[in-house]
C-alpha cells in the first residue's frame, strides 16, 4: 500500500471509540489485502481506552495506515473527519467492530470501477461474537437502501456535495441513512454489491443499556422529518401501543397508592403493571440469544422505569423535531 497518491483508489474511513478490543482484528483483515490503491484512516473518537495507541503502534512503517483524532461528537462527525484527511476518490466507511471477507478490498474497487454508481452497499452479515444475551448489538444489511456505514462505498464529489454525513446526528444510528437518501435526492447513483462482504460479530451489553433508546428514538424522529414518505416504509410504526398500556396502568398504579386504595388493589394493579411494563419493553431487545435468567431479572427490575422514559422520549422528540410520531 505504498503507492503515489495520484493512483489511489478509495480511502477507508474507520470511526472508532473505546475499540481496542475489536479493533486489531479488523486492521489484521486490512493487510492482509494487500492493495496499494488504498489508505486507511482510524479517526479515534474520544477514546478512554487504547484504541489510539494501538493505530499509532500499527501505523509505524505501515505507510497505508493513518490516525486522526476526532471531535468527539459522534460517529457522524467522525466519518466527515476522516474523508478530510484521506485521499482517492471513493470513500469507504466500515465500523472498528467489523471483520472482512477475505476478499472485501478487491472485491469492492471492482464493484465500484464497474457499476455506474455514485454509492455501493455492501453485504453486512451477522456472524460469531457473543452466542448467548438478552441485550445483544449487531448490525446486517442485504443493501436495501438503508445504507449502512458498516459497509458503505460513497464517490467523494457525491459525498462532499451534500455536505457529508448531518453532524447533528449524534450517536450511530440513522446518521448513514439520512446520508444515502440525501445522495439520492440529489441525483446520485445507486447499487449494490453483493460480493462485496464484511461480518458484524454479536456483542453482548448489560440491560442498562437500553435507557439509551432516547438518542435513537431522536435520530428516528429527525429522520422523519425529513422523510416522511421514504421513513414510513422503512418503519411503519413504532409499536408503542402496549408502552402507552403500561404507562396508564402505572399511572392508575400511582393514584391508587395515592388514595390509600385497599392492599389487595394496589397489590393486583401493581402486579398487572409490571407484567404490561415487561411485555412493553421486550419488544426492545431484538437480538436476543439464550439469555441468562438474571438478565429477565434485571429487566424486569427497570421495565417500569423504562416505560417511564419511553413516554418522555416519544413526547420530547416529537416537540423537538415537531413531529407526530406515536
Amino acid at each position: 500500500m505504498t503507492a503515489p497518491a495520484d493512483e489511489l483508489a478509495v480511502g477507508i474511513v474507520i470511526p472508532a471509540r473505546d475499540a481496542a478490543g475489536t479493533l486489531g482484528l479488523l486492521l489484521d483483515d486490512l493487510a492482509a489485502q494487500h492493495s496499494d490503491r488504498a489508505r486507511v484512516v482510524v479517526v479515534d473518537d474520544g477514546s478512554t481506552d487504547t484504541t489510539a495507541d494501538l493505530v499509532a503502534q500499527r501505523a509505524t512503517g505501515a505507510s497505508w495506515l493513518s490516525l486522526v483524532r476526532g471531535p468527539g461528537r459522534g460517529p457522524a462527525a467522525a466519518r466527515n473527519a476522516g474523508a478530510a484527511a484521506v485521499e482517492g476518490p471513493w470513500l469507504a466507511f466500515i465500523d472498528a467492530d467489523v471483520r472482512l471477507d477475505e476478499d472485501w478490498l478487491q472485491a469492492g474497487l471492482r464493484a465500484t470501477a464497474e457499476a455506474a454508481a455514485d454509492v455501493v452497499e455492501g453485504m453486512v452479515v451477522p456472524r460469531g461474537g457473543d452466542d448467548r444475551g438478552l441485550v445483544l448489538h449487531t448490525a446486517s444489511s442485504p443493501g436495501d437502501e438503508v445504507f449502512v456505514t458498516a459497509n458503505l462505498w460513497v464517490r467523494r464529489t457525491a459525498f462532499e456535495a451534500v455536505g457529508g454525513f448531518d453532524e447533528s446526528y449524534r450517536v450511530p444510528w440513522r446518521e448513514d441513512t439520512d446520508l444515502g437518501w440525501r445522495l439520492q435526492a440529489a441525483g446520485a447513483r445507486r447499487a449494490a454489491a453483493p460480493g462485496v462482504t464484511v461480518f458484524h460479530p454479536h456483542a453482548r451489553r448489560r440491560v442498562r443499556t437500553l435507557f439509551r433508546e432516547g438518542a435513537r428514538l431522536d435520530a428516528d424522529t429527525r429522520l422523519r422529518a425529513r422523510f416522511p414518505d421514504r421513513f414510513a416504509l422503512l418503519l411503519p410504526r413504532r409499536g408503542f401501543r402496549t408502552t402507552y398500556a403500561a404507562f396508564l396502568l402505572l399511572l392508575a398504579l400511582a393514584a391508587s397508592v395515592a388514595t390509600s386504595a385497599p392492599v389487595g388493589v394496589v397489590a393486583v394493579t401493581a402486579c398487572v403493571a409490571e407484567v404490561a411494563s415487561l411485555l412493553a419493553v421486550r419488544n426492545a431487545v431484538h437480538e436476543r440469544r439464550r439469555p441468562f435468567w438474571w438478565e429477565w431479572a434485571a429487566l424486569a427490575a427497570v421495565a417500569p422505569a423504562l416505560v417511564v422514559c419511553r413516554v418522555f422520549w416519544v413526547a420530547r422528540a416529537n416537540v423537538a423535531h415537531r413531529q407526530s410520531f406515536w
